[in-house]
């Protein structure tokens, strides 16, 4: 048998369609990968593997890229701005500190959990596909509160 003999069910899909993603909302992640690169236009920079479990329990990998561009204030400011966010929301404060020691950063990220909100990005231009990005993190220990103060029986127990 040669491929020539095999009918394809083939259906044209468009580049977006092709690639599953996490569809916007909450999620919890776990710092998977922190690996040192070099962005293109020769910045240091991190890239960070964040694996996310959305509501459903499907596990997702999105990254980020923690970009060192020094001699642009503008840009340090939006890095310490995101460390910080991320050290906040994984319950380690002390990386947010201007005293802090960055070059223990890789391992004080690594295996760290959070939680997080999660949104589709779109390229205006179509080259690219839609990815998924992480748009904020929320601080540690920021669980839903909900009231049960009133009208409680056996069904509505959050146990």
């Amino acid at each position: 048998m040669s491929y020539n003999d095999i009918e394809f069910d083939y259906q044209y899909m468009s580049p977006n369609d092709r690639i599953e993603i996490m569809d916007e909302g909450e999620g919890m992640f776990r710092i998977a990968q922190v690996v040192p690169k070099v962005s293109k236009s020769g910045n240091k920079m991190l890239e960070v593997m964040f694996k996310v479990r959305d509501r459903n329990g499907r596990e997702w990998h999105i990254y980020d890229y923690l970009i060192a561009t020094i001699g642009d204030e503008a840009g340090m400011k939006r890095l310490n701005t995101k460390i910080g966010n991320i050290a906040k929301a994984i319950g380690k404060p002390e990386i947010d500190d201007p005293a802090y020691n960055k070059r223990g950063l890789i391992n004080d990220l690594l295996g760290c959990s959070g939680k997080c909100y999660v949104k589709i990005q779109e390229d205006k231009t179509g080259k690219y596909f839609s990815k998924n990005v992480i748009s904020k993190f929320y601080p540690h220990g920021d669980v839903e509160k909900k009231d049960y103060s009133e009208g409680l029986d056996d069904e509505s127990l959050p146990f």
